[in-house]
């Protein structure tokens, strides 16, 4: 299958820069990914080309639905650190200020 594909590949090179990278890449494709492209370049079967299609873009959909997540925890994170950042620098601020007005009595004396 992987020769199968290479020859298509070969025959789309100059023409489709998609197909260059392919061929570039083609020993690190899964058996399935190999199947799957073959499918999607030669022309056969289109109902097995909008499945591999449909399924691609479900798997995407799931990507950027993590990529999503991942970004609100991020997001929270960042809410939580800007929160504990303030709050060690408000009790600094507070520590100083009483540190000052326990020094004004003694500096006046």
């Amino acid at each position: 299958m992987k020769e199968k594909v290479k020859e298509l590949l070969i025959q789309k090179q100059d023409s489709n820069s998609v197909a260059r990278n392919m061929l570039e890449y083609i020993e690190y494709f899964t058996e399935q990914e190999i199947s799957d492209i073959y499918i999607l370049i030669s022309d056969k079967e289109l109902e097995q080309r909008k499945e591999i299609l449909l399924r691609n873009l479900s798997e995407y959909e799931n990507t950027i639905e993590e990529i999503v997540k991942i970004g609100l925890k991020f997001e929270r994170l960042k809410t939580i650190m800007m929160y504990e950042a303030v709050k060690k620098q408000s009790k600094e601020s507070l520590a100083n200020l009483k540190s000052s007005l326990n020094l004004t009595p003694h500096t006046n004396n």
